[in-house]
């Protein structure tokens, strides 16, 4: 009985001790491994300072764990807990001062980090990993430039992707991170015309819509260059293998010696400490051990089926929506006056689908729905920074919308949707007038954050911009 109860006990201090399990995707960090783990490194890294017995990391780390279970090799997520010893000195270095504290250490030279102020989702913290991949890793190739990107340094080898979508996809900007400085990557669109006789004459492959997405890697030597196709799946694990095998020669791990790499590299990682209590053999300890493990990993599996299915309810919920809209518009107009309802931001979110198109409308209504809530928490936190708010909301609007703006701008440019189906006149046309509103929106906005900075009304700012130019 005594065993038992020791037992229980020894799981209750690993429980407490265990937000990510120890055979996860999310790396636990120290000061003995911080700098090999975040700062050597070419990707984007995420790092959550925690703490034991914060309520809030708790809730965080299912969310957490299945941005990294996701998307495992393209970034990296680690965490740092604050109340180990030997992570004390990283707490205070980078100026944690609550818990949860999230910071995202980007893909540039000195890695200096940023903070996250996004919300603690899963699909959030993912959207956020994506945009912090740089696109200028990959170089993007029209059929004019497939030759001479091959050509150049023509004993160094390269990677070509024909995709016949018009944006290179995060899992192509990491590798192309992996092997920066020492692979140029590039990205050729299939959509545009050309595209399919360059790459029969440059590499001597044929292609068409049916064969692509397909990737090339060109080993350029004396007297000609190889071309070498990749074919198994789309992950990176498995292309870098292949890029490692091919150009450096080195073989590829069994899936048995890989497990056994893995197993080892997490028992020389630094694992949540569990104290002995009196009577607790070391035996009692491991089997604690081994029953946290289980349970805490049984738990996360589970919290992600719920949010699987929350998921799948909220799709149902707004494709259950999208089509009770369209009937009501089929439905003949009696002329009756209908009485005032109040506004929700539902109904907002509804109207600004009508007036732009359900994708362009639902993102709008996001970035205002992200902005009031930047606000509120500014407001919530200390009231009397109202005015810190307002920017803060107003910075996150320009941001977002100068990103539609260049999306807008990248399809109209290819001619093509994010799919890589080529747009017809009409489509063409209302893309033409949702950038209009956007850079609109935009000028707005930046027209308020200027005026701010220059301590004039909006009124006075925008007479003083009507003066410059004579209207």
């Amino acid at each position: 009985m005594m065993r038992c109860v020791a037992v229980l006990l020894a799981y209750v201090v690993y429980v407490q001790a265990a937000l990510f399990a120890s055979h996860g995707r999310v790396v636990r960090l120290d000061a003995s491994n911080f700098d090999k783990e975040v700062l050597q490194i070419e990707k984007p890294t995420m790092v959550a300072f925690t703490a034991q017995w914060c309520g809030h990391c708790k809730n965080l780390a299912p969310q957490y764990s299945r941005v990294a279970n996701e998307m495992d090799g393209v970034v990296k997520l680690a965490y740092v807990d604050c109340e180990d010893s030997a992570s004390q000195s990283l707490c205070a270095k980078y100026g944690v001062q609550g818990f949860p504290t999230l910071k995202l250490f980007p893909a540039t030279k000195k890695r200096l980090p940023r903070d996250y102020q996004g919300e603690r989702t899963s699909r959030a913290i993912m959207d956020h990993m994506i945009d912090a991949l740089p696109t200028e890793s990959v170089r993007r190739l029209e059929a004019s430039q497939i030759a001479s990107f091959v050509d150049k340094k023509r004993g160094e080898p390269k990677i070509v992707l024909f995709s016949p979508k018009v944006k290179s996809s995060s899992l192509y900007r990491s590798l192309a991170l992996d092997y920066r400085e020492r692979i140029p990557f590039g990205y050729v669109y299939t959509g545009k015309p050309g595209v399919f006789e360059a790459a029969e004459n440059v590499l001597g492959v044929k292609l068409n819509e049916n064969t692509v997405p397909a990737l090339f890697l060109i080993d350029g030597q004396a007297g000609g260059k190889r071309v070498e196709k990749y074919r198994s799946s789309m992950k990176h694990r498995s292309i870098s293998s292949w890029v490692d095998k091919v150009v450096y020669g080195k073989e590829p791990a069994a899936p048995q010696e890989q497990r056994k790499a893995e197993r080892t590299s997490e028992s020389a990682a630094p694992k949540p400490k569990v104290s002995a209590r009196p009577g607790m053999s070391e035996e009692d300890v491991d089997a604690a051990i081994k029953i946290g493990e289980r349970l805490v990993r049984e738990e996360h599996e589970e919290t992600a089926r719920k949010l699987a299915e929350e998921e799948a309810v909220a799709r149902g919920s707004m494709e259950a929506l999208r089509r009770a809209r369209s009937k009501q518009k089929q439905m003949p107009f009696e002329g009756q006056q209908q009485a005032e309802e109040p506004v929700s931001s539902e109904m907002l979110m509804d109207k600004l689908q009508d007036m732009v198109g359900d994708k362009w409308g639902t993102l709008l209504a996001q970035h205002a729905l992200k902005a009031r809530k930047l606000a509120e928490k500014i407001v919530q936190d200390d009231p009397a920074k109202a005015f810190q708010a307002t920017e803060a909301a107003e910075a996150h609007l320009s941001k977002a919308l100068s990103a539609d703006i260049v999306h807008l701008t990248d399809q109209i440019r290819a001619g093509a949707d994010d799919e890589g189906y080529p747009l017809t006149a009409d489509m063409e046309t209302t893309l033409k007038g949702h950038l209009d509103m956007f850079q609109g929106m935009l000028r707005t906005v930046e027209a308020r954050i200027e005026a701010r900075k220059s301590d004039k009304t909006e009124k006075e700012y925008a007479d003083s911009i009507l003066a410059r130019y004579d209207l």
